[in-house]
Order: structure tokens, then C-alpha cells, then sequence
């Protein structure tokens, strides 16, 4: 994908508000939960309820850190004049507040970035690009828990370990396309079905071939089988 350079998007008096106040929302969820553990009535809480605690309350506060930090990385997102795809057409249509949701580990965040369009052309994103953005909308780490628990147990399983963990649902059809290699069949893996020769093999698997007789059916020459099974020349 080529690109050609243009403006920054913190010219403007807005955008550079917007880079002060960013992760505001972060300090603020984490100063509350502070606060709630350091008041007097956490002292009445048990272990247990103060790790659901700070579980639940401390994934939001992680969570809120990743969509400041894809808040500010849209702001500074650089604007190109135009952006040349692997079909070889130019798009110099530009359109910013583009937005997709993102299934990380931490909950479901929205990602806004920049499109670059042209007539008769899917529509181009080098936000996506520079982030390693999947095609779909979980992200690489809930797929890498999706593998590892899909091998320990059934899909429902791992449907429920990872909503349970990351406050995250990922779906069965999600969760099958991430399974190991090792379990699926190796022709189907490469999208070919098996050689005649292997499919020969299999075929004649369980057959023993016998030790006299010609693969038509005949007798070897100078040999034959009497009833009893022995031999006679």
C-alpha cells in the first residue's frame, strides 16, 4: 500500500484539547476505585470480595486505558493525500471518523481511524494496518485464548472461560477457526484433498493380499491352493 504524506490533525486548537484532556476517563475510574479501597467499609470486605472486586472494577479501568490510547492514536493519525492499494487504484477520497469494534482481552473497545475511498473500491483504512487489526472483530489475544482453551475442553467451554476472564463473547464459528493445526486433518488444513496414491493406501488398508495369488485373482505360475489351504505343485 502506497501512501503520499500530507497535514497532522493537531493544527487544530480541538485536537490539541483533545490530546490534554485524553485518558481522563482512565485517571477517573482508577482514582474511584482508590477511593472505594481506601474507605473505611472496604475494611468489612473479604478476600474474595475484594479480588471480584478489583477484578471486575480493575478490567473496566484497563479497558478505558486501551480506548484512550486508540482515542489519542486516531487524533494523531497522520492525513495522507492519498492511498494507492494492492488493486492498483488511487483513492484520494478522504473521510476521518471511520469506526469498527474490537474485541480485546480487556472488553470491546471502538477503534476510529481515517477511510480512503474511491469510486468502484473498497474502502482503505492505514490505521488498520499500522494497529495489525484482524478482519474480524476479535483481536489476536482473544483469539490466542480461544486456542488454548478450545484444546482443554469443547467450544461451549471456551466460550465461557474467555466471557467469564475478559468480560468478552466470542462466538463458536470464531472459536473453531482458531483451533491448533494438529486438530484438524492436514489435506483439509491446506485446502486440498489427499493424493490417489494416499487415497489408495487407505482403500486397500485391512485387506491382506495373499501370498499365492496374483492381484487379478489368478494363481502364481507353478503354484496352487488346494481346499485345505496347503500347497501343491
Amino acid at each position: 500500500m502506497n501512501a503520499g504524506r500530507g497535514g497532522g490533525e493537531l493544527d487544530s486548537a480541538a485536537g490539541l484539547e483533545q490530546v490534554i484532556t485524553s485518558f481522563a476517563a482512565s485517571w477517573n475510574l482508577f482514582g474511584a476505585l482508590v477511593e472505594d479501597l481506601h474507605d473505611e467499609s472496604a475494611d468489612r470486605l473479604m478476600h474474595a470480595q475484594l479480588e471480584d472486586l478489583i477484578a471486575s472494577r480493575g478490567r473496566e479501568v484497563m479497558r478505558r486505558l486501551l480506548q484512550d490510547h486508540l482515542d489519542l492514536r486516531s487524533i494523531r493519525e497522520p492525513r495522507l493525500t492519498h492511498v494507492t492499494g494492492t488493486d492498483q487504484v488511487t483513492r484520494r477520497r478522504i473521510e476521518p471518523g471511520h469506526e469498527r469494534l474490537l474485541a480485546a482481552v480487556f472488553g470491546t473497545v471502538t477503534v476510529t481511524r481515517t477511510a480512503y475511498r474511491a469510486l468502484g473500491a473498497s474502502n482503505l483504512h492505514p490505521m488498520d494496518a499500522v494497529l495489525n487489526l484482524p478482519a474480524e472483530r476479535s483481536s489476536h489475544g482473544i483469539r490466542r485464548l480461544a486456542a488454548l482453551q478450545a484444546v482443554r475442553g469443547s467450544f461451549d467451554d471456551a466460550q465461557r472461560a474467555i466471557e467469564r476472564g475478559c468480560g468478552t463473547r466470542i462466538g463458536k464459528r470464531q472459536s473453531r477457526l482458531v483451533l491448533p493445526c494438529r486438530e484438524r486433518p492436514r489435506h483439509r488444513e491446506l485446502g486440498r484433498r489427499p493424493s490417489p496414491q494416499c487415497a489408495g493406501r487407505r482403500q486397500r488398508t485391512g485387506h491382506r493380499r495373499h501370498p499365492y495369488r496374483r492381484q487379478d485373482g489368478r494363481p502364481r505360475r507353478g503354484q496352487a491352493q488346494d481346499h485345505r489351504g496347503g500347497l501343491r505343485r
